[in-house]
C-alpha cells in the first residue's frame, strides 16, 4: 500500500466482504464458491469483469468449464460480462465487431450451444 489512506480503504473493503479473490476460473472451486456465496446471501451481481481471462482459458481448453462455472452464479437480465477496451480493439489481429458489455445469460446459452469456439467470438459477445 502506497499510503495509510489506501490501506484504510482496502481494509474497509475487506471488512465489508467486498473483495473477491481470484482463482482458477476454469477449475471446480473458485467461481462456483462465489456462486454459492451469492446464492446463500441472495446476491445478484450486475457485472463480472473478465479482464483477459478468457484468452488464457481458450488456450488451456477450459473455456466451457468457466462458462459452466459462471452459470452457477445467480444472475438476472441486467448481469453483464465486462471486457476491457484494450482486449477488444485489434487483439490478435481481430478486427470484427466487439461489445464491452455482454449480457451473461444469453452468452452462456450461446456457449452451451457451441457458438463460442474462439476468443474472438467471446469478444464479439456471440449470442
Amino acid at each position: 500500500m502506497s499510503s495509510e489512506e489506501n490501506l484504510r480503504i482496502l481494509k474497509s473493503l475487506h471488512e465489508r466482504n467486498l473483495i473477491v479473490p481470484s482463482g482458477d476460473f476454469g477449475g471446480p472451486k473458485a467461481v462456483r464458491a462465489i456462486g454459492a456465496y451469492l446464492t446463500q446471501h441472495h446476491g445478484t451481481p450486475r457485472a463480472f469483469y473478465v479482464s483477459n481471462v478468457e484468452q488464457y482459458l481458450f488456450q488451456d481448453g477450459k473455456t466451457l468449464a468457466f462458462y459452466e462455472n459462471v452459470a452457477t452464479i445467480p444472475i438476472d437480465s441486467a448481469s453483464v460480462f465486462i471486457r476491457p477496451y484494450s482486449m477488444r480493439r485489434g487483439f490478435g489481429g481481430f478486427s470484427g465487431p466487439t461489445q464491452s458489455l455482454c449480457p451473461i445469460g444469453p452468452f452462456i446459452a450461446a456457449a452451451r450451444a457451441g457458438r463460442v469456439r474462439y476468443n474472438e467470438e467471446a469478444l464479439a459477445c456471440v449470442r
